[in-house]
């Protein structure tokens, strides 16, 4: 029996198949380059279609007013695919919103697929883009309406076609066929082969899209492995990686250590959107260290939007009563005064924690400002991990003969890099030559004393023990 295929269209209120619905569906069966069935529906999404959508698909919230809800058409769409490959262009798109709406009915929606994007790209190589509408241009395909999905599902019927008439039976085709149904999860710009190609060691990897742009960071002992995690773990605030990668940039560390702050550094620089969005966005409250006009220190809470970039935060909260209650835990733990962000001036009336015997008394001048300082300095080293020493860590490298570095100065990391492999120790000259500038912070430094507390092994020297030369 031959190989029946079910070619795809939807159209949607929008983009994100988690928040957005399907309002219209288009099905044609084929079986030995023979449409045998096919099926077409407007939608009732439940929700108003946005205009700039209805600009682009010409669907306005009347033409779907009366139209079926997807469950009452839903075994319809079954049977109509029944024992067929889900065909599509750009598969990812159209199988996941109705996976999705499936989903919503408590049905477990699972099908093969073929992307004729990917098809098209490895059958027709050269060709400047392979959009549905540049396809349509190349094949000189006749198309009334486009996007309307049995219009674009006639014209992909059409490419899927040419793709046939121009490769079935051998081979090559047959292998590539193949090659695409296991590639499925993977955006349309990447095949197997670039995803076999990635190192199966540890490092950060950058997600691009096709101007270059980065979309997503990471890192992972194995980048390869990972990154099919990533594809085959779709998710709402991931569908957009899925859709728009283009090409993945790896770089090796072989060490967990360099891996965790290369990463923490390149967010920061590039600030990726899919990394913004899988961060918590309720972080709102940030608690900062302030100094009084009189030199005293204490910690403040500042919404947000009013922190400026480069000042140390010392936590960030979704709410003001959570940062409120971190301020008091260190006020109680290391004794010090609750009065000073309100007080405008000290000696008026003692704080809440003076009252029970948990201020040395600063607020009431029993307690030197130089005393207070020296005292919440040492709960700032404390609790921020401030290294105490000038350290270098040692630890893996690329390959067996290298080793990776972490240096701490003045506190903070302030370099990382690669040594060639000896059984010495490394002389400061060494270290200076093969250094990549670091800007360490609090949290890097969280980070390091994290990765030592779960690796007794790492090796720290100390730079003041260590040959110049």
């Amino acid at each position: 029996m031959a190989q029946k295929y079910a070619i795809v269209d939807i159209e949607t209120t929008g983009g994100h198949f988690g928040s957005d619905r399907i309002t219209e569906i288009a099905i044609v069966v084929l079986e030995s380059g023979i449409k045998i069935r096919e099926f077409q529906s407007l939608v009732n999404p439940n929700r108003s279609i946005p205009p700039e959508i209805t600009r682009i698909t010409g669907i306005n919230n009347q033409m779907v007013a009366l139209a079926p809800q997807f469950f009452e058409i839903a075994r319809d769409i079954i049977l109509c695919m029944q024992d067929c490959i889900f065909v599509a262009h750009n598969v990812q798109f159209d199988y996941s919103f109705i996976r999705n709406e499936y989903s919503l009915l408590g049905y477990s929606f699972n099908m093969k697929r073929l992307c004729t994007v990917r098809l098209a790209r490895k059958f027709f190589p050269g060709l400047r883009s392979y959009s549905l509408e540049n396809l349509i241009r190349h094949f000189q395909i006749h198309v009334n309406a486009r996007h309307r999905a049995y219009d674009d599902v006639c014209a992909t019927v059409e490419v899927f076609m040419h793709i046939n008439r121009q490769n079935f039976g051998s081979e090559n085709y047959n292998q590539t066929l193949k090659n695409v149904l296991r590639e499925n999860k993977l955006p349309a710009s990447l095949t197997y082969e670039d995803i076999r190609m990635l190192p199966e060691m540890c490092g950060i990897y950058k997600m691009k899209d096709q101007s270059d742009s980065i979309l997503y960071i990471g890192k992972s002992l194995n980048i390869r492995e990972r990154i099919i995690q990533h594809f085959n773990d779709v998710t709402t605030k991931t569908s957009k990686m899925i859709r728009n990668v283009h090409s993945i940039e790896t770089i090796v560390t072989g060490s967990e250590l360099v891996a965790i702050l290369m990463e923490t550094e390149q967010i920061k620089q590039f600030t990726p959107p899919i990394n913004r969005a899988l961060k918590s966005k309720d972080e709102k409250y940030f608690v900062i260290v302030s100094e009084r006009s009189d030199g005293l220190k204490f910690l403040e809470i500042k919404q947000k939007e009013w922190v400026k970039n480069g000042i140390p935060v010392f936590g960030m909260f979704t709410n003001v009563i959570r940062a409120k209650s971190f301020i008091r835990f260190l006020e109680e733990k290391y004794e010090l005064c609750s009065g000073l962000a309100k007080a405008k001036q000290l000696f008026q009336s003692p704080c809440e924690l003076y009252v029970v015997q948990k201020c040395h008394g600063v607020c009431v001048g029993k307690e030197s400002i130089e005393s207070y300082n020296l005292r919440f300095n040492e709960m700032i080293v404390c609790e921020w991990n401030i290294f105490c020493e000038d350290l270098v860590i040692l630890d893996t490298g690329r390959h067996a003969d290298e080793k990776s570095f972490v240096l701490i100065e003045n506190g903070f990391c302030k370099a990382l890099g690669f040594l060639t492999n000896q059984n010495g120790i490394p002389s400061l000259a060494e270290l200076e030559k093969n250094s990549l500038p670091y800007r360490g912070t609090y949290e890097s430094n969280r980070m390091i004393k994290s990765h030592l507390e779960k690796n007794k092994q790492s090796i720290c020297l100390k730079i003041s023990e260590l040959p110049k030369k």
